[in-house]
């Protein structure tokens, strides 16, 4: 069965289902490693050497030191002094901080939408993308159901007319991408839970349900970090 990817904004990094090429090398190299750090390939504590880098990546030293610091601002990796470039722990603290958050500004983010009034074409785009996650669940693809949740979610907050709302999420950091892929391929049984509340979400949404709205993306924000607890304890 083919898949049919849907066209939308978005603001994440590269991964499957997104489409905006990087403009420059080191931006290449940054969206290379940003992959494999949110999907687990390279793991807690793990040092990533320039030199090795350099020859994996048949490039120069340069664009990969710039492409460290620039995942080091991001949070990503940590740069020890005299010690080298490792890549940063996943605290149990900057989880604990970060979800409540992630909660409060999804929900104003949905309130605001409801409020203010949508298009039609809204609803469709997300029950497409419902549609493309429901196929990923179904062939057990993590990955595949990840990246399309992601834009998912980005999609909604694009949406919001509150443009500070996207900001604010913005500055949680790319760390959060890690915590959300860790959840989700924690627990067999998470994608299919996931799918059921984002049904739910976009049913309660549809029918401009503020309340309903709200508590669902809670329940599924707080799931997750649930998740995410088991994992890490």
């Amino acid at each position: 069965m083919k898949e049919n990817l849907v066209s939308l904004p978005h603001s994440s990094p590269g991964g499957e289902g997104f489409f905006e090429p990087p403009k420059t090398l080191p931006q290449s190299i940054v969206q290379y490693l940003e992959k494999e750090i949110i999907e687990g390939k390279l793991s807690a504590g793990t040092r990533l050497f320039p030199d090795e880098l350099s020859i994996h990546l048949n490039v120069s030293k340069s664009p990969i030191r710039e492409a460290l610091l620039c995942l080091e601002r991001d949070g990503l990796i940590v740069n020890k002094a005299r010690v080298g470039f490792f890549v940063a722990d996943i605290k149990i603290e900057d989880i604990e901080e970060i979800y409540p958050i992630r909660a409060a500004l999804i929900a104003l983010a949905l309130k605001n939408i409801i409020e203010k009034g949508f298009e039609i074409d809204f609803i469709n785009n997300l029950e497409k993308m419902l549609e493309e996650m429901k196929y990923c669940v179904q062939q057990n693809d993590v990955k595949g159901y990840f990246y399309r949740n992601l834009r998912f979610y980005d999609y909604i907050v694009d949406y919001c007319p509150n443009r500070r709302v996207s900001k604010m999420l913005d500055l949680l950091g790319k760390q959060v991408l890690r915590f959300r892929f860790m959840s989700m391929s924690s627990n067999p049984e998470s994608l299919k839970r996931s799918l059921e509340g984002s049904i739910r979400l976009t049913n309660a949404v549809k029918n401009r349900n503020i309340e309903g709205s709200v508590k669902i993306s809670e329940g599924i924000i707080y799931s997750a970090l649930d998740a995410l607890r088991q994992a890490l304890t």
